[in-house]
């Protein structure tokens, strides 16, 4: 208590200046009695004075022995330190401003990509008490994560001695066309989900306005035509109307009321996604084939809420048992349920909801945070550089300071403040720059039709880690220069000598290091341009410049309907000018193909453990020559191959990776194959024909043994393909009309491939863009090191160039002997970074494709452009040396 009672009286102490001014007359007082008492033994004033003051130990002394005694020494100490820091910025603002800009873009760009690496890898779902959610997963017997089906869901719905509450949601979004209310009509592209009704309850939401989804609005066969808004769409295409709830959208052809407002931050299960909208489930039938009562489509995906006395662990045990249970069980008509595919179920922490996304970008904002630490790590050199420049300038103050009493760890502290002031500065301005950044790299590394959908709002976690790099940044680029500073010769300074040679091959080391990490970062930011442009432009088969594709919605339609308005919509794309062919397939390019289990093939022996699903697509007979898939051996299927609904196929055509699989060597033709488990298999599918390889969902992997098959009836949502003349973005309107007068009310688009590419690419544009901007400020920031470095050299070298230059020393050769030793530099710089970028390229490896880590012609451009870039950042200063006037300079020594 009486330490408290003294810390208490030391800080007031501190901050009462006024009390100086007590504390002098207290001492004058004290000194008059003094002076009093020795005139009275027959001093005069004068030595009566001295005496007392000598007594006292001075005025000054003892003032400063009180407050130490009745303040804080440190606090007081410190203050001092920033005030003559902000004196010494105000006085060099040039200085200032460079170093606090270099700080800036290396602490802001570590902010920029922290803000997505806590959005997609760090935050919990915004939701009530996230630590309880989980999700579950359907693992087949070959271990494989699969989607839930519908009838799987209400099964584990209905566990509630394990669960408060089960909620499923379609796996994605529907990206349709959403008609606005009366009068306006206004029609926007925005993505929407497919929820059950217990969806909200279970994440805890509660709803800004209205109310949201419940297992009312749910019932199979009354669904109510109802939606929940996000509220980021209410206030984006509503302008935050209060009005808005009761009114009416148009979404595909379907009419839904607004019943409520999303709270703001909400985004969903996933992160990645972000619906506009959120329908009940059970409305599925009214955009396409009903999926609700099929057992064995998976194409939903399932979380829970845990009782709070149950953990994941008594969870998983429990729904091992049910899975038993569920597997045994008999359908309605008293026959068992064939369930396909179901090993057990998984539970798996879901706090932060379903990991797809976080998996697909875990890695890349990983390495994106090593690179960004590597700028920053330049920019601390390019300040420490500067730092060291300003103190050889202050050598002299230094020593003064030392001569006369002042404490070399005084002058540290001192020194480190200055630079602790300078990185504050930095962060402040960095996490401006990231506020106003992260949105900008979030859409560089978008791609222009499909930007993604997450939040990096700035935040409390944002503004630590800022505070904690910025403080990191003072050890890094302050500790050094510090210690140089204060360990001057004092003797060797106040006589005109420097410490100069020291601080020269500290610079220079710097340097070095910054051509070296600079090289890192070019060679990793050209991998992953070389491997985008790689999947860009890899061979898929076919043409896919001339070609576009979109889907034909059933919307309810029965089979006959959709065989129809198919047929009818090809025939129509097939006669506009520009449009050299039309057709029809299951499955899109891009989107991969349907996977059939299990194949056996005549004359090839099956062994038991073997990966026997194999990928099909249905297609219309003219599909090949549509997209220009060239037939290698046989032909292609016609319409007398296409059977009725229901009816096994009789032919098929493979891809030339199925030849070399399962067939070998030999004529492929006519030769057959089944589906089960040999030998009880009826090998009834003869191979008619042969395509080359053709890609359709991956663009990293190998082709893969493949059927074309024909129609046994029209997918509910068949898939157009059209080859054009020219380019394919210039038809995309005139198809919209033509398509809209067979059909108003269709929600038809088509895309151009190279933007379905886009898409798929998203992780790879992320990479390269990201570490290609990256890359190009590490150049920069080694040029103005470069240039720092050079120019710091030279203006201590200037008596000595000027000598040469009064003894006839040509200017050119000194222009070349001073640009001859900053390329040294550099080639030492890339000398070791060279090693520097073969490691990097192996740690990244997993993310390249077509490219070597150690590729010589990525390495060859990279070193070049750093020698080109530090060419020009030295010649300015070794021109202003060549041409230095030698009267001038000697005068002026």
């Amino acid at each position: 208590m009486r330490y408290l009672r003294g810390l208490v009286r030391r800080i007031a102490a501190l901050l009462g200046a006024g009390r100086d001014e007590e504390l002098s007359a207290e001492l004058e007082s004290h000194v008059s009695l003094h002076v009093d008492d020795l005139m009275r033994q027959g001093l005069d004033r004068g030595e009566a004075r001295r005496r007392a003051l000598l007594r006292l130990g001075g005025l000054d002394a003892t003032k400063e022995a009180y407050r130490d005694r009745r303040s804080l020494p440190i606090v007081e100490a410190f203050i001092q330190d920033v005030r003559y820091a902000f004196r010494l910025m105000r006085r060099n603002r040039g200085f200032t401003a460079v170093a606090a800009i270099t700080l800036a873009l290396g602490i802001g760009a570590n902010t920029a990509i922290f803000s997505l690496v806590d959005a997609v890898l760090l935050k919990t779902l915004p939701v009530d008490d996230p630590s309880r959610l989980v999700v579950l997963d359907k693992i087949t017997p070959r271990g494989t994560k699969q989607n839930i089906s519908n009838p799987l869901f209400e099964r584990l719905r209905d566990q509630t001695q394990i669960f408060s509450g089960v909620f499923a949601a379609l796996d994605g979004t529907y990206n349709y066309e959403i008609v606005g209310p009366a009068p306006a009509r206004v029609r926007v592209q925005a993505p929407l989900q497919l929820v059950s009704g217990e969806y909200f309850s279970v994440l805890g939401v509660s709803p800004l306005m209205g109310r949201m989804l419940t297992p009312d609005d749910n019932r199979v066969g009354d669904a109510a035509s109802v939606a929940v808004m996000s509220h980021e769409f209410w206030q984006r295409r509503f302008d935050r109307d209060p009005n808005v709830i009761g009114q009416s959208l148009i979404v595909k052809g379907q009419t839904v009321t607004i019943v409520g407002v999303a709270p703001p931050g909400f985004f969903g299960e996933s992160v990645g996604r972000a619906p506009s909208l959120w329908l009940p489930l059970a409305i599925q039938p009214r955009y396409d084939r009903s999926l609700l009562s099929d057992p064995n489509v998976g194409w939903l995906r399932v979380m829970a809420r845990l009782r709070p006395e149950v953990d994941e662990q008594q969870a998983s045990a429990a729904l091992t048992t049910v899975v038993t249970q569920i597997l045994r069980e008999p359908g309605s008509d008293g026959k068992p349920v064939r369930w396909l595919g179901i090993d057990r179920i998984e539970v798996s922490a879901g706090g932060r909801g379903l990991a797809d996304f976080r998996e697909r970008f875990s890695r890349p904002l990983r390495i994106l945070t090593g690179i960004v630490g590597l700028v920053l790590l330049i920019a601390c050199a390019n300040v420490s550089n500067l730092l060291l420049a300003r103190a050889a300038g202050r050598q002299r103050e230094i020593a003064v300071r030392l001569a006369i009493g002042a404490a070399r760890r005084r002058l540290l502290t001192q020194l480190l403040t200055e630079g602790a002031l300078l990185a504050a500065l930095g962060g402040t301005l960095g996490i401006l720059l990231a506020w106003w950044g992260s949105n900008g790299l979030l859409r560089l590394a978008s791609s222009d039709t499909s930007p993604i959908p997450i939040d990096v709002t700035p935040n409390l976690r944002l503004l630590a880690f800022t505070v904690a790099v910025s403080l990191v940044t003072v050890v890094v680029f302050g500790l050094a220069p510090a210690v140089t500073a204060s360990n001057v010769d004092v003797n060797g300074v106040l006589k005109r000598a420097t410490s100069g040679p020291v601080r020269a091959r500290l610079s220079r080391g710097l340097v070095v290091t910054q051509v070296a990490m600079s090289l890192v970062l070019l060679s990793g930011a050209g991998l992953f341009l070389r491997t985008l442009h790689n999947l860009r432009t890899r061979d898929v088969g076919y043409p896919r410049e001339m070609l576009m594709q979109g889907r034909i919605p059933g919307g309810g339609r029965s089979p006959a309907q959709i065989a129809e308005r198919s047929q009818e919509i090809v025939a129509r794309l097939a006669s506009i000018p520009g449009v050299q062919a039309a057709t029809l397939s299951s499955s899109g390019i891009g989107t991969g193909t349907s996977t059939t289990c299990c194949i056996a093939v005549e004359g090839f022996t099956h062994v038991k453990g073997e990966d026997r699903d194999i990928g099909m697509i249905a297609i219309a007979p003219d599909y090949f020559r549509a997209i220009g898939l060239p037939i290698v051996r046989g032909r292609a299927l016609l319409p007398s191959d296409r059977v009725a609904s229901g009816m096994p196929m009789k032919t098929a055509v493979v891809n030339e990776a199925f030849v070399r699989r399962y067939l070998g060597p030999g004529d492929p033709i006519g030769r057959r194959f089944g589906w089960g488990d040999p030998p009880k298999v009826t090998y009834s599918i003869e191979i008619i024909g042969v395509v080359k390889d053709a890609l359709y969902g991956d663009l990293r992997q190998a082709s893969r043994p493949l059927l074309y098959t024909p129609f046994g009836s029209m997918p509910v949502s068949p898939n157009v393909l059209v080859r054009t003349s020219g380019a394919p973005q210039t038809l995309i309107e005139t198809i919209r009309r033509e398509v809209a007068t067979i059909d108003p009310t269709l929600d038809f688009r088509m895309r151009p491939l190279s933007v379905e590419v886009d898409r798929m690419l998203v992780r790879e544009m992320l990479l390269s863009r990201l570490s290609g901007f990256f890359a190009v400020l590490a150049v920069v920031l080694a040029g103005i090191g470069v240039y720092g470095v050079m120019a710091y050299t030279i203006g201590r070298r200037t008596r000595e160039i000027a000598i040469c230059v009064a003894l006839g020393a040509a200017r050119r050769s000194i222009l070349g002997g001073e640009l001859r030793s900053a390329l040294a530099l550099v080639a030492i710089g890339i000398a070791a970074g060279v090693p520097a970028a073969i490691v990097g390229g192996r740690l990244v490896a997993s993310q390249l494709f077509g490219v070597s880590t150690a590729d010589p012609t990525t390495l060859t451009a990279v070193a070049a452009l750093l020698a080109l870039v530090a060419a020009v950042a030295a010649y300015l200063p070794a021109r202003r040396a060549a041409r230095v006037d030698p009267t001038l300079a000697l005068r002026w020594e």
